[in-house]
């Protein structure tokens, strides 16, 4: 049911109504979109040619830049390089091989083919020369190429780095080329650096040499400081040089390759020249991944090396990719498209839309109507805008309270207060202390039992417009099933309680009982001893006195006397072993009840295992055992009390005895391990010292290696023949650790069992869970 009145509503005429039912305003919307992007494309378009102009030109500066700084660079590694030389320029192959292998230019300053030195020969000394060539550098065959045919030349003599094709530049004369000639001698006349034109590479055998140059500088007489032309022709000695692709030499350059513009480099042949008809030369050209615009061509010069380049720098191509631009005002015209023809579908369909909401708020009003709960919604004047059917049947309101239109919440709560829902009270004053509690609008969940004993669930949530959305459920069942789970509980604690204090009392009663017979045993030990003695003494006596009367007559009807020591042995034997079980249970029961205490002190274990196996010697003797107690190269001391110790390693020792085959090897060996701190699992663990305790025999089945430690339990594998009362390793596990130590076994993979002690080796210091 709706509280909200209904109106109908109609659009209203004029403009508006027409503009819907024609295309005018979705043409209008497209056209100024239209404009819009138009403007932006445009602006965009100058941005970008400005953009580019600017990247173009910081990017020919900086091409320019490193150019000139790489040549400079070069310079510098030219410069060190006749330094060397005109220290001693007859410097030795191996001195000039070792001064390479330290100088390595080409990480340093990359772009170099080759470098190295050319003596000045004048044409007199030319045979004394080529022959103390051949000596002193060991080339048999070494020559002037080509024979010179000036009175003076600079010949190569060394030069890296080495390979096969560049020892064909050794003997080279410069002299013999006009622009190496000239380059030499612009670099000697005027004590500077010297670039030649474009020339071919001596090595470079292919069908189309490479542009390449030369980077020249002179070399004086050790000592000499020409200052005039004069003396800077006469002092000169040789000339060193650096040899450049310049393909290789552009390609190490950092701008070039990944620069937007195409780069060509020309040498002005006419400059430093007499004849001024001389043109261009080019160097290096990479233009062919330009536009091929010659307007958008700019240069620039770089003067080096007596020397004058011109670069030209052409913009690339953008490989027909649109700019930001073209795409923006492509799209705008799709937009622009697109926005018209959706401001007429919307107009269109708007019709259909209010129609469809229509149809969407009845389908919204039957599904609030079938919510098993009543819903209401108050308005920001806290009016009844909207209620289902199941608020009237929660609340038990009457349909013509909302007949008449949406009432007021306080004419609701008025109607609640006057029948008793909310207490003795003023109903008026009942009624507006709701109203002002709805006022603050903030969410609340709380429980009402009504006068009929119903009990609702109320849950309130504000709204972002200033209204209340609240929703009652009728949770009487649910509450009276909670009420009878708590009783269900209650008993069930009562019973849980009254099973755990009989587990308790059973536990206790084990405990004393258990505690009760270790304490019998422990106090026995003196009445069950004693007969024992007493019989095993006479029987010894019977035994010593049969023997002195073998060589004896028989009297009477007295047995032979070597009967009644077989009798007397007998006697002896099984009391001992009696004896042996006795004590067992004894020592038992008293680690058991705590009447046995340790005292350890430090104490070196070898030694004291040493002397343990002394005692065993004639059991080992009599099954031809080999004990091997290892020799340890670190100190053994641990923490032990000896005599309870010895009993452990007896037992272990005896065991290993019993189960070993006859001429087998027992060992005993000694490591570094560590013993739990105490009993908590965050307890630091402590330093210990491992002894093992190893043997060739049979072995323990793996389910059984913790079950042998068991009071009365012995391995399934020496149940039976091998002897014993199971009691040992019990012993020897509650022995361990009064010393806090630990003790395992394990199988040997090659066959035999392994028992591990680990024993403290300082005192260890009492801990609260020991208590």
């Amino acid at each position: 049911m709706v509280a909200r009145p209904s109106a109908a509503k109609t659009s209203p005429p004029g403009l508006y109504g027409m503009l819907r039912a024609t295309w005018l305003l979705p043409s209008a919307v497209a056209l100024v979109s239209l404009a819009l992007f138009g403007g932006l494309a445009v602006r965009m378009r100058d941005r970008e040619a400005e953009d580019r102009e600017m990247a173009q030109a910081r990017e020919i500066a900086l091409i320019t830049a490193e150019l000139r700084g790489r040549l400079s660079s070069h310079a510098q590694f030219l410069r060190g390089l006749g330094a060397f030389f005109s220290v001693d320029p007859d410097r030795a192959p191996e001195e000039w091989r070792a001064y390479t292998r330290r100088l390595d230019p080409g990480a340093r300053i990359p772009g170099i083919e080759a470098y190295g030195f050319a003596s000045r020969v004048r044409g007199s000394d030319a045979g004394a020369f080529v022959a103390s060539i051949r000596r002193s550098h060991g080339l048999p065959d070494f020559s002037i190429k080509p024979t010179p045919a000036l009175e003076q030349s600079f010949v190569v003599v060394h030069v890296a780095p080495a390979s096969e094709l560049t020892s064909a530049v050794v003997g080279l004369d410069l002299f013999s080329e006009p622009k190496r000639r000239l380059a030499v001698e612009q670099s000697r006349d005027r004590d500077d650096i010297a670039l030649t034109g474009r020339i071919a590479l001596r090595h470079d055998n292919s069908a189309q040499p490479q542009p390449a140059l030369l980077m020249v500088m002179p070399v004086f007489r050790p000592g000499s400081a020409p200052a005039t032309l004069e003396e800077r022709r006469r002092d000169s000695v040789g000339a060193v040089y650096s040899a450049y692709r310049l393909s290789d030499f552009m390609a190490s350059l950092n701008f070039v390759g990944n620069a937007s513009v195409g780069l060509r480099v020309f040498d002005d042949e006419s400059f430093n020249s007499e004849k001024e008809d001389k043109g261009l030369t080019l160097l290096f050209d990479s233009f062919a991944a330009a536009n091929g615009n010659a307007d958008a061509i700019q240069e620039a010069e770089i003067h080096f090396g007596e020397r004058k380049w011109v670069l030209q720098f052409q913009p690339k191509g953008n490989g027909g990719q649109p700019g930001e631009a073209a795409l923006v005002f492509v799209g705008g015209l799709l937009t622009s498209f697109l926005l018209g023809l959706l401001t007429w579908n919307l107009s269109s369909r708007r019709r259909q839309a209010e129609a469809y909401a229509r149809e969407m708020n009845a389908d919204l009003q039957t599904l609030v109507d079938h919510i098993p709960g009543g819903v209401s919604l108050i308005d920001s004047n806290l009016r009844f805008s909207a209620v289902n059917r199941h608020l009237l049947e929660v609340l038990d309101l009457p349909e013509e309270l909302f007949a008449t239109g949406a009432p007021t919440l306080y004419e609701v709560l008025l109607y609640n207060a006057k029948r008793g829902e909310y207490g003795p009270g003023d109903p008026e004053t009942l009624a507006r202390n709701g109203v002002g509690q709805a006022r603050r609008r903030v969410a609340h969940t709380f429980e009402r039992t009504r006068p009929n004993g119903r009990t609702l669930e109320v849950r309130g949530a504000p709204l972002p417009d200033g209204g209340i959305v609240t929703i009652y459920t009728d949770i009487t069942e649910r509450k009276r099933g909670e009420a009878e789970l708590l009783r269900h509980r209650d008993h069930l604690a009562e019973l849980v309680a009254e099973q755990t204090a009989d587990l308790r009392r059973a536990k206790d009663d084990a405990e004393r009982s258990n505690l009760a017979k270790s304490e019998f045993l422990t106090n026995m030990s003196h009445e069950l001893r004693t007969p024992l003695h007493a019989i095993l003494s006479f029987a010894e006596l019977g035994e010593s006195r049969a023997c002195a009367s073998v060589a004896r007559e028989v009297v009477g009807d007295q047995p032979p006397p070597e009967k009644a020591r077989h009798y007397f042995t007998r006697i002896r034997e099984s009391g001992s072993r009696l004896l042996l079980l006795i004590n067992d249970l004894l020592d038992l029961a008293k680690l058991e009840a705590g009447k046995t205490h340790v005292q350890p002190k430090l104490l070196d274990v070898s030694t004291f295992v040493r002397e343990v196996g002394v005692e065993l010697e004639p059991l080992l003797a009599r099954r031809g055992l080999h004990l091997a107690i290892q020799e340890p190269s670190f100190s053994t001391e641990a923490m032990c009390d000896p005599a309870p110790f010895a009993q452990v390693m007896r037992n272990l020792i005896g065991n290993a005895i019993k189960f070993s085959p006859e001429n087998g090897k027992i060992a005993v060996s000694f490591g570094h391990g560590t013993v739990p701190g105490g009993r908590r699992t965050d307890d630091t663990a402590s330093p210990a010292l491992s002894i093992a305790v190893t043997d060739e025999g049979i072995g323990i089945p793996e389910d059984e290696l913790s079950a042998i430690f068991d009071k009365f339990v012995q391995s399934s594998k020496t149940r039976t023949g091998a002897g014993g009362t199971g009691l040992g390793l019990s012993i020897s596990r509650e022995i361990v650790r009064a010393h806090h130590g630990t003790i395992v076994a394990c199988n040997n993979p090659g066959g035999g069992a392994r028992f591990t002690i680990q024993l403290p080796i300082a005192p260890r210091t009492l801990q609260r869970d020991d208590l």
